[in-house]
């Protein structure tokens, strides 16, 4: 999402300072590293809910204004996206661009296919861009294939 080189500061998406080591982290000492908080829980889960919500927001929010930092070509995909629910919106093409945008190659084409297909026949179909982009987004970043990839 972001442009070669610069990371998303997504600190600013959590419901708290200092709770990120909640969502999983490396913990060294000497020549030991070890994971920890990284196995899903019910902290790490709302943690990640509320961020991720956060975070979905903005990049609708993003229609009007960009609201982080995003590479170009995510910012062409999205907007394209911010025309729905105009028909070109909907194209497999505008979906797919945001999809793997979003997700990457983490997850197989029936998540993809299971995505599209929700929003292309539920009440989202005829809803606002932004309602709409806010629901896709947190969508894709709750999906276990984006949470529990390595």
């Amino acid at each position: 999402l972001a442009p070669p080189g610069v990371a998303l500061d997504l600190d600013q998406f959590m419901p708290a300072e200092d709770v990120d080591g909640l969502l999983g982290t490396w913990n060294g000492f000497g020549d030991e590293h070890t994971f920890k908080n990284g196995v899903p829980n019910p902290v790490n889960m709302m943690i990640w809910r509320v961020a991720l919500s956060r975070f979905a927001r903005s990049v609708a929010a993003s229609c009007q204004e960009p609201q982080l930092d995003f590479s170009d070509r995510f910012l062409e995909t999205l907007e394209r996206l911010c025309t729905w629910p105009a028909a070109s919106a909907k194209t497999d093409a505008v979906l797919q661009d945001y999809w793997f945008a979003v997700m990457g190659h983490n997850a197989p084409e029936a998540e993809y296919q299971a995505w599209r297909q929700f929003f292309l026949s539920s009440s989202y179909r005829d809803r606002p861009a932004a309602e709409t982009i806010e629901a896709m987004t947190f969508a894709i970043t709750m999906n276990p294939h984006f949470l529990l990839h390595r």
